[in-house]
C-alpha cells in the first residue's frame, strides 16, 4: 500500500489492478480508507519500508551536516592564514579568547556538531535541512573570501 498525507490523515485505497496505489483523483472507491496517522508518509506505520528510507534520509543529513562542518572549519583556517578576518562576530570573540585560534575554531566546530546531533536526535530534520544549506552557502563563501584574498596578494 502507498500512503498520501492529506491535513495528518493517510488515505489509503487498493488499486484495480491487485496493485495498491494512492487513489488520489477526487473520486473516493468504497474500499478506501481514512488513517489518522502522522501527516508525513515517510513515517506511516502501514507501509514499513518508508522507515527505512526516513533513517538513511536523516542519517545523511547529520553525516552532510558535520562534513560541512569539517568544510567550513578548513576554509575559516585557510583564509585566516591568508589574512583574511573571521566575520562571524560570536567565532572572532571565541579565536580571541582561546589560547589559540585553532583551539578557538574547533570548540566552536563542536559547539555546531553538538548542536547538529540534537537537531538529529530530536527528529528536527527540517531545520538540519535549512542549516545544512546554509553552511554549504558559508562554505562557498569562505572559498570566494579565500580567492578574493589570493587575488589581491603580490605573486
Amino acid at each position: 500500500m502507498e500512503c498520501l498525507s492529506i491535513c495528518s490523515l493517510v488515505y489509503i485505497s487498493p488499486g484495480t489492478s491487485g496493485e495498491p496505489r494512492t487513489g488520489f483523483g477526487g473520486r473516493l472507491s468504497t474500499e478506501a480508507k481514512w488513517y489518522g496517522l502522522p501527516a508525513n508518509p515517510l513515517l506511516c506505520p502501514i507501509y514499513p519500508p518508508y522507515a527505512a528510507a526516513y533513517t538513511h534520509f536523516v542519517a545523511s543529513l547529520i553525516l552532510q551536516y558535520s562534513y560541512l562542518q569539517v568544510l567550513d572549519f578548513l576554509t575559516t583556517v585557510a583564509f585566516l592564514l591568508a589574512g583574511v578576518q573571521e566575520g562571524n562576530p560570536l567565532v572572532r570573540m571565541a579565536i580571541a579568547m582561546a589560547p589559540s585560534p585553532l583551539m578557538g575554531l574547533a570548540l566552536v566546530k563542536l559547539a555546531a556538531l553538538s548542536l547538529g546531533y540534537y537537531c538529529f536526535k530530536v527528529n528536527r530534520e527540517g531545520l538540519l535541512t535549512k542549516i545544512d544549506i546554509l553552511f554549504a552557502a558559508i562554505v562557498a563563501w569562505n572559498l570566494v573570501a579565500l580567492i578574493i584574498a589570493a587575488c589581491q596578494r603580490p605573486l
